[in-house]
């Protein structure tokens, strides 16, 4: 990859990188958004404390995802709203980085990968995902981890 295609691929990063925490530090504190990471953060309590799961959860919707996802927040559930929310916002981030890097490692097409990641990036899931404090793109880092260990 030449530095002017790898430059392109750091500024639109940035860029989106930028208007992601703009649009979250807007809307992640509205009930609609809430409700999604409030859920994250009361499943890694959960398991701290030993309670069941996938119980249901008053006011906000259920624990969805596979229990590894729930012990992945148990370091961080403690925190407030606030810090709790900007982290999951970076770990979304940070997690397409390491899923970009992983998939780096397991492909040697790249040129192929850009264009995915671009497109990811354009993407209303993803645009969504960000806002509503998904760790959608942690959780595609950790399976790309576990494969280049395999």
């Amino acid at each position: 990859m030449d530095i002017t295609r790898t430059g392109l691929l750091v500024g639109a990063v940035f860029l989106h990188g930028v208007v992601g925490v703009s649009l979250a530090s807007t809307y992640g504190t509205h009930e609609f958004a809430r409700r999604d990471w409030w859920a994250f953060r009361d499943a890694g309590r959960r398991v701290l404390e030993g309670q069941e799961l996938y119980a249901a959860r008053p006011g906000g919707f259920p624990f969805l995802h596979p229990p590894y996802v729930a012990a992945l927040l148990t370091p961080v559930c403690g925190l407030g709203d606030v810090a709790f929310y900007a982290l999951m916002v970076a770990l979304q981030i940070g997690g397409l980085a390491a899923a970009l890097l992983l998939v780096r490692r397991l492909s040697p097409r790249h040129e192929e990968q850009d264009v995915v990641l671009l497109g990811v990036l354009a993407s209303a899931p993803w645009a969504i995902g960000l806002v509503l404090g998904q760790p959608s793109a942690l959780v595609l880092a950790a399976w790309l981890g576990a494969f280049t260990l395999i």
